[in-house]
This record gives structure tokens, C-alpha cells and sequence, in this order.
């Protein structure tokens, strides 16, 4: 019963930012990501998440199992996928700084794993959530995990003409540069 609560929380959690990333990629409604500042919208998206998360966690550990029984080698796979995309994450959101992976403006930052990616944060938080499907095998993780991951996908493509007006020419020359998740392009300098 726990299971289906938090797996409907989390269903509900990831459909409402699902309708505002599309809202915001559409420009049919106010700007839900990035924030710009601390508004009503950085604080519905934040409390949004603070629910999310334990959801999201939750599912994983009461519903291992329930597409397929992970073997070993699947469940250290997952486990290695989870670990390496949470210290990509968080290395990430260090470099860049906790304010402006928020939504909040500050400095261009270009150096560290944002001269491989212009989006490493998602690129780690998309390897973990993969991860925990593999090492769960559970059918409600392939679910929110995967509208996890679009949300995430889709942020970056709507947080970029917000960037192009913070940054201007400076941003147009680094997205030009970087590939927005993965690749081997690397900037000058």
C-alpha cells in the first residue's frame, strides 16, 4: 500500500513539472524553469521536489522486483550507474554552485565538467535514475523514472533561451562550443 501511495505521489509530482517545462518551452504561461529568482514559482518547484525525492526513493526500495528479478550483475551495474550519476550530479551542482543550479542567475560558468557538457547535472541525474531501474527491475521505477528523465531533458531545452538572455553572445559561443549533454567538443580557452 505504501508502494502505490508513494508511486502515485510521484506520478502526480512528475506530471505537474512535466505541464511546466512544456509550458515554459511553449511560452504559453509564466517561466517555471529557470526561475530568474526566488518567486512563487522557485518555491512551488522546490516543494514540489521536497515531495517528489522521498517518493521517487521510496518507490525504488518497496518495489524491487516487480518487472524483473535483477540478477547480480545487473544489480551492481545499477548500483554503479546510481553512484557514478550521483557524484557527477553533485560535482556539478558544486562547480556551478548551489543558487545557480537552482534558477537563480549568476556567473557563466564554462570550466570543470561544463567543458564537456552544458548540462552534467542531468547527465548525472538520468545515469542514476537508469541505474535504479536496473538494480530494482521495478515497473513503477521504469514509470517515474522515465518521466523523470523527460522533465530533466526537457529543462535543459527550456532553460535555453533564458541562458541566451542572461548571457548573450558569451552563452551563444559556449552553447556553439559544448554539447548540451554529451560529447567530445571541447571549448578553447
Amino acid at each position: 500500500m505504501i508502494v502505490l501511495v508513494a508511486f502515485a505521489v510521484g506520478l502526480v509530482t512528475a506530471g505537474i513539472f512535466l505541464i511546466g517545462v512544456v509550458i515554459t518551452i511553449s511560452d504559453a504561461g509564466p517561466r517555471l524553469w529557470p526561475h530568474g529568482e526566488r518567486d512563487w514559482t522557485y518555491w512551488v518547484h522546490y516543494l514540489g521536489w521536497g515531495v517528489h525525492v522521498p517518493a521517487f526513493v521510496l518507490t525504488v526500495f518497496l518495489d524491487a522486483g516487480s518487472f524483473f528479478t535483477p540478477g547480480p550483475l545487473a544489480v551492481g551495474v545499477g548500483l554503479f550507474l546510481i553512484a557514478t550519476g550521483l557524484v557527477v550530479a553533485v560535482a556539478a551542482i558544486a562547480q556551478l554552485g548551489l543558487a545557480t543550479s537552482t534558477g537563480i542567475p549568476g556567473e557563466l560558468y564554462t570550466n570543470g565538467l561544463y567543458r564537456y557538457s552544458r548540462n552534467p547535472q542531468t547527465v548525472g541525474l538520468v545515469t542514476a535514475i537508469a541505474g535504479a531501474f536496473i538494480a530494482t527491475g521495478s515497473m513503477y521505477v521504469l514509470i517515474l523514472g522515465g518521466l523523470d528523465a523527460l522533465v530533466l531533458l526537457l529543462a535543459a531545452i527550456a532553460e535555453e533561451s533564458w541562458l541566451e538572455d542572461q548571457y548573450g553572445n558569451s552563452y551563444e559561443v559556449y552553447r556553439d562550443q559544448t554539447p548540451r549533454f554529451i560529447g567530445l567538443l571541447i571549448q578553447n580557452g
